[in-house]
Parts: structure tokens; sequence; C-alpha cells
């Protein structure tokens, strides 16, 4: 059958029919354009091999091969803070309403601050941060700031405080910071915030309370 004017033959051979087919599937339209991570291992590879993915020819020379090492190796080293950065943060989720204080640790304020500061004049920073904190929430505890209630978390503590110590408020809700990190998230403290933490703790036990004969106690009644 003949090709008329209008188009081609309504009932084509077999093998006029698969030339059609295989014209047809080799339009753009039905090629999958590969993701971002195919493009990128193409593209490396390209770089080893000298050879792009488009099928021209690249001379291969050394300095294309430590390219694709260098790449390769600041990938890693990001994918890996990436995914170090996740299990922290999801690591502090899953503890952030834990509290502070255990029922099995029943040192108080005093025995508390005391190793807060030893911890920090021999460098052991996150010990300092942690037992600072527990102090902070232990003397709040004491001097009847709070009351005792055994799931009281760290930014529940510092909120709580931060009615009786508005001056204080930004410092508490950073010491609690501090410390949901290094007992959660299992972040080394610096110096800084660990000294900052204690000393915290100390304007707080030194201080009289702005708004201890009217502020309500949180959780409970005085």
């Amino acid at each position: 059958m003949s090709v008329t004017a209008y188009g081609p033959p309504l009932d084509p051979t077999t093998d006029q029919a698969r030339q059609w087919l295989t014209a047809e599937l080799a339009k753009r339209a039905y090629r999958d354009e590969p993701g971002l991570l195919q493009r990128f291992l193409d593209w490396v590879r390209s770089l080893l091999t000298g050879q792009r993915v488009d099928g021209a020819h690249v001379p291969a020379g050394p300095w294309r091969v430590v390219a694709a090492l260098v790449v390769i190796a600041l990938v890693a080293v990001i994918a890996y803070a990436v995914l170090r950065s996740v299990r922290v943060e999801r690591g502090a989720g899953r503890h952030r309403h834990e509290a502070v204080l255990e029922a099995s640790d029943t040192r108080t304020a005093a025995l508390l601050r005391a190793s807060a500061r030893a911890a920090v004049s021999q460098g052991r920073w996150d010990d300092a941060v942690l037992d600072g904190f527990r102090a902070t929430a232990r003397g709040a505890v004491e001097r009847a700031l709070l009351d005792d209630l055994p799931g009281r978390t760290a930014h529940e503590v510092a909120a709580g405080l931060g009615l009786f110590y508005p001056s204080e408020s930004v410092a508490l809700s950073a010491a609690s910071d501090a410390f949901d990190r290094v007992r959660y998230g299992r972040r080394p403290a610096g110096e800084a915030a660990a000294r900052a933490v204690v000393d915290t703790d100390g304007r707080i036990a030194r201080a009289r309370p702005a708004q201890e004969e009217t502020a309500p106690v949180p959780g409970g009644h005085r």
C-alpha cells in the first residue's frame, strides 16, 4: 500500500512498523532525564575516565583524578556532618521532655553547686554544665519556688524561675539549652558555656526573688 497525501499507509509492513516505533521511542520525550545524583556520578566518572557522558572524549590527566577525589571527599564530609546533625537533633528531641533531677540523685543544691565548681576548676565542662543547672533546679525546689515535680524539664525549670528572676530569664534559657545539648544531644560543652551556667546558678542562689510574695508557683501551690 502506498503513502497517501494524508499520511502514512494504514496497513504498514512489519519492517515499517518496527522502524516507526524505533524512531518514535528515540524522541527526547520518551527518555528519562537522569536525577541529580546520577548526573553527579556521571560527572565524577567523566573526570576519572576522561570520557564525558555524552560520548565526547576528554583527554584524561592527573588533575582530573585529583579533582574527582577532592569532590568525593568534600561530599563525604558534608554528608557526614548532615547525618550527624540529624542524629543529634533527633536525640535531643526524643529526650526533650525528660526530667532535670533524677529520682536517684538526692544531692542537695549545695552539693551540686560544689560539684559544678570543682568541675570548672578541673576543666570538666560537661559536668559543670550538668551539675550547675541541676543545682539551680534543686535550689528552686529547696526554696519552695518550684514544686518537686519528678518530670520537670530543663526548659520548664528555666521558665518557672524566670517568673521570679525576670532579669535572668535569658541566662536561664541559655543554661537550659546548654544542659539539653550536653545531656541529650551529646554535644560537648565549652569553657564559656560551663562558666555561664555556673555563674547563673550562683546569681540565682544569692538573689532575692523579685516576685517572691506574689508570683504563683508553676505546677502547684505554695
